[in-house]
């Protein structure tokens, strides 16, 4: 079975869709929300910084954008947005030497998001999402398969039992074993504060801190080590003047259920 963990060292792209991964980038894709952060900085723990993107938008306010920069300032490729009748299309991830990764989005005939196809820079298809269900913006059920090594993993969203602030995402093999946990928390006003995503021995963390107008400024990412968290790099994001606040609220409140329990 493919290892969870390579999802987690994912950095760029739409990061909601992949289990455990939530970007604040995502609602200006998907058209929840519009014009986003300009800007981020990408520092270790020692401020060292790792890379930096740029953001443009189009007039509506969707992301069609992202440049990439290494730490000393040097292009480093970009990933472009293309959106057919008001909806993502097509997601295409570029290197210095020319296309990596290409992303077709498909859609139900009401408009929600049912499938993502991955294909590599040779135009073979490598990877398939199917999207079950999304909730706040996020696939929360569903399935992945690696097209080439025929191996499946199933993740699903639920409700914890005991903490209504907090729910679990578990992902399973073609078996139906739990291979990875990841644990959403949020606030009062439904907002994602932290992450948790435990695999085995494993256990990473990422914390997100907001602005006044409930903007995403800081997101920092640590490993559990050593009975302690350690800081491994924090992201920081910038914004163009006053936007309007993103529509928050109280998280909804489904069934709960066992989060142990398929």
């Amino acid at each position: 079975m493919k290892s969870f963990l390579i999802f987690i060292l994912i950095i760029f792209s739409l990061q909601a869709f992949t289990p455990g991964k939530w970007s604040p980038l995502d609602k200006y894709v998907m058209g929840l929300d519009s014009f986003g952060p300009i800007s981020e900085e990408v520092k270790t723990k020692d401020g060292k910084i790792l890379y930096k993107a740029e953001y443009e938008y189009d007039d509506k306010g969707r992301l069609i954008k992202e440049k990439f920069k290494k730490g000393e300032g040097t292009g480093d490729g970009e990933t472009v947005y293309t959106y057919e009748k008001n909806k993502l299309s097509f997601e295409e991830l570029y290197s210095t030497k020319g296309l990596e990764e290409r992303k077709v989005f498909k859609y139900t005939p009401n408009g929600e998001l049912k499938e993502i196809t991955v294909f590599n820079t040779e135009g073979k298809e490598t990877m398939k999402y199917k999207i079950l269900s999304m909730w706040r913006g996020m696939a929360s059920d569903g399935e992945i398969k690696w097209l080439e090594d025929k191996e499946v993993e199933i993740f699903n969203l639920k409700k914890d039992l005991y903490n209504e602030k907090l729910y679990n995402q578990e992902i399973f093999d073609e078996k139906r074993k739990t291979v990875a946990v990841i644990r959403y928390y949020f606030d009062e006003n439904g907002k994602i504060i932290k992450r948790e995503n435990i695999q085995a021995e494993s256990k990473r963390m990422s914390e997100i801190k907001y602005d006044e107008s409930n903007r995403v400024t800081e997101i920092s990412f640590s490993i559990f080590k050593d009975n302690d968290w350690v800081l491994l790099k924090t992201h920081s994001y910038k914004y163009n003047g006053g936007t309007e606040t993103p529509k928050t609220g109280p998280l909804p409140n489904p069934k709960a259920v066992n989060p142990s329990s398929p």
